[in-house]
C-alpha cells in the first residue's frame, strides 16, 4: 500500500490532534487538583501502552479507520502524561533550581527520542535484511522486477511488518514498566506530606 505524503500526514492526524487536546486539559486538571497530578502520569502511560499494543495487530494493508483508535490512544496518553509529569518535576525542586531541572528534563526527552529511534532501526535490521531496510527507507520497496513479486517483495514486507510489531510491543512494555517508578514516586510524596503534618 503506497501513500502520498498528504495521505501519510492524514493518517498521523489522530496522534497530533489527541495530543494537542489532552495535553492542555491534563495540565489544567493537574494545576487545579494536586492529587490528579500524581494519578495522571500512570494513566497516560497506560493509555499509550494500550494504543501500542493495538498497533501490533495491524497487517500489511491498513486503512485510516484501522489506525484511528490506536494512534488516538497513543497521542492522548502522551498528552495526559506530559504536563502533570513536568509539573511534578518542577514542584520537586527549589525555585532557584527549576531552570536546571527544566533543562535536564528536556535533555532526557531529546536523548530518549534519539535512543528510541536508534533502537527501532537496530531491531529492524536484525529482523529484516539490510537491503530491505534500505529499500523501505528510500521508498523503493516493491519496485523490483515483477518476477520477484511473489518472493522477495512479500517476504520483505512480512519482515518489515514483523519488525514494526516487535517495536510497538517493546514500546508498550517499556511504558507499562515506567508506571512502576511513577507509582513509587507517588507513594513517597504521600509519605513525605504525611510526615510534614
Amino acid at each position: 500500500m503506497r501513500l502520498t505524503p498528504i495521505e501519510a500526514g492524514i493518517y498521523l492526524i489522530p496522534i497530533s490532534l489527541s495530543l494537542s487536546i489532552c495535553g492542555p486539559i491534563s495540565g489544567w486538571i493537574a494545576d487545579k487538583y494536586v492529587s490528579a497530578s500524581r494519578i495522571l502520569p500512570p494513566v497516560g502511560l497506560f493509555t499509550s501502552a494500550v494504543g501500542f499494543l493495538m498497533l501490533t495487530l495491524v497487517g500489511m494493508k491498513v486503512s485510516f479507520t484501522d489506525t484511528l483508535l490506536p494512534l488516538t490512544l497513543i497521542g492522548a496518553g502522551m498528552g495526559i502524561f506530559a504536563s502533570p509529569n513536568r509539573a511534578l518535576i518542577m514542584s520537586s525542586v527549589p525555585k532557584n533550581r527549576r531552570g536546571i531541572a527544566a533543562g535536564t528534563s528536556t535533555t532526557l526527552v531529546v536523548a530518549g527520542s534519539t535512543f528510541s529511534l536508534g533502537l527501532a532501526f537496530l531491531i529492524m535490521t536484525h529482523i529484516m535484511p539490510l537491503t530491505s531496510v534500505e529499500s523501505v527507507m528510500l521508498a523503493t520497496f516493491g519496485n523490483q522486477n515483477q518476477s520477484h513479486i511473489g518472493t522477495t517483495k512479500d517476504s520483505g514486507m512480512e519482515g518489515f511488518v514483523a519488525s514494526i510489531h516487535f517495536i510497538f510491543f517493546l514500546s508498550a512494555i517499556l511504558m507499562l514498566v515506567s508506571i512502576v517508578p511513577s507509582v513509587i514516586r507517588e507513594k513517597r510524596l504521600t509519605k513525605r506530606e504525611e510526615a510534614s503534618y
